[in-house]
C-alpha cells in the first residue's frame, strides 16, 4: 500500500513535469503541482496538500514510517528520492511526533543531494510542537531542549533564505507558549508581519489566549490587534468573544 502511494506520488511529478513542458492533452489540469520551483532530476513540487496526504497515510504507526522510510533510501522501484518524497516521511514523523527520526531524515537531504524547503521545515517544527504536547510540558529539560531545537529550525530558514510560512510561525509559537515564552511568541509573530510574510490568526490566537488564561487581558488584546496588520485586516471575531469570556470568567473568581 505505501509503495502504491509513493508510486502516485512519483507519477504525479513527472506527470507536472509533463504538464509544465506543454504537453497537457484536454481535460488535464496542473493543479497538483506547485506554480513554480523545479526539485532535482526535473520534476516540478507537488503542492502541499499532496504531500500532507501522503504523510497522513504514512503515519498510522512508528513502524510504517520506518518502512515508508527504507523503501525509499532502497529506491524501490516506481519510487524516487527526492525533497518531497523525504518530506512525506517528515509530515509523518511531525503526525507522531517523532522527533528522532525527523531530525535523521532531515539529516539525510545532504547525503543524498537534495535542498530542503518550507514543508521540510515546517513538518519539523510541528514534530517538536507535537512530541511537546505530548510529553510533561512542565519538565524544564524536555522545555529547554523543544525551545532550543525550535531556534535552531528557525536558523536554519535564514540559513537557505527562505521565508517564515504560517504554517512554521504557528508551531513555533504553539512550542513557545507551551513553555509559558508568550512574549517570545509575541515578538515571532509581530517580525514576521514586519517582514511582509503570511500570520495565521490561529498563531495570533495561541498567545492571545494564552494572556488572557493569566488574566493579563490588554497584553491579550494588543496580540489580537496584530490581526489587523495581517492579512485578515481585522480582529476575528470568535477570538473577541473569546476574549470576552475569559474576562467574565475572571471577574467572577
Amino acid at each position: 500500500q505505501d509503495h502504491n502511494v509513493f508510486q502516485l506520488l512519483h507519477d504525479m511529478e513527472m506527470n507536472a513535469w509533463r504538464l509544465k513542458e506543454g504537453e497537457k492533452t484536454e481535460g488535464e489540469e496542473e493543479g497538483f503541482c506547485e506554480d513554480d520551483g523545479m526539485e532535482e532530476g526535473g520534476m516540478y513540487v507537488p503542492k502541499r496538500g499532496l504531500i500532507e496526504g501522503v504523510a497522513k497515510c504514512l503515519s498510522t504507526t512508528s513502524g510504517r514510517v520506518d518502512n515508508a522510510y527504507y523503501m525509499l533510501t532502497n529506491r524501490t522501484p516506481g519510487t524516487s528520492i527526492t525533497t518531497s518524497s523525504f518530506n512525506c516521511i517528515l509530515g509523518a514523523c511531525a503526525k507522531l511526533g517523532l522527533v528522532d527520526s525527523a531530525f535523521a531524515t532531515y539529516e539525510d537531504f545532504e547525503a543524498y543531494g537534495l535542498k530542503p524547503d518550507a514543508n521540510t521545515f515546517s513538518y519539523l517544527m510541528e514534530c517538536l510542537a507535537v512530541d511537546l504536547n505530548n510529553n510533561d510540558n512542565n519538565d524544564k529539560d524536555e522545555m529547554t531542549f523543544h525551545i532550543e531545537a525550535a531556534e535552531e529550525v528557525f536558523s536554519l530558514i535564514h540559513g537557505y533564505g527562505i521565508g517564515i510560512t504560517h504554517h512554521i510561525l504557528k508551531h513555533y509559537v504553539q512550542i513557545q507558549c507551551a513553555c509559558g515564552n508568550l512574549q517570545a511568541a509575541r515578538s515571532a509573530i509581530e517580525d514576521t508581519i514586519e517582514n511582509g510574510d503570511d500570520v495565521c490568526v490561529d498563531s495570533i490566537a495561541i498567545v492571545s489566549q494564552g494572556y488572557a488564561s493569566l488574566g493579563k487581558f490588554d497584553e491579550a488584546e494588543s496580540v489580537a490587534a496584530l490581526a489587523e496588520k495581517s492579512r485578515y485586516g481585522s480582529i476575528p471575531l470568535h477570538l473577541t468573544k473569546s476574549i470576552e469570556k475569559m474576562k467574565n470568567e475572571h471577574s467572577l473568581r
